[in-house]
């Protein structure tokens, strides 16, 4: 369901899109489908492994999905800081 909800983002200057497919193929264990959105989400948005945590904070206030957010993109293949 999250991934249905993901591909309905297609706002290609936009990152959100990109980075919500890439941590829910991340939590899914879908490697080449999450590395595939990491790179798209890294052209749009190439700071994002600087700033993550602080831009999906900006969107998702709830601490514990964030943080599920957080850990689909390190599964993924994404460690992000602050």
């Amino acid at each position: 369901m999250a991934l249905k909800e993901a591909n309905k983002y297609q706002m290609p200057e936009f990152h959100w899109g990109a980075m919500l497919r890439a941590a829910t193929h991340g939590q899914l264990g879908n490697q080449e489908a999450a590395s595939r959105n990491i790179k798209e989400l890294l052209k749009i948005r190439p700071d994002f492994k600087e700033r993550g945590r602080y831009l999906i904070t900006r969107f998702i206030k709830e601490d514990s999905l964030a943080t599920h957010v957080v850990e689909g993109l390190a599964k993924g293949g994404l460690e992000v800081k602050g």
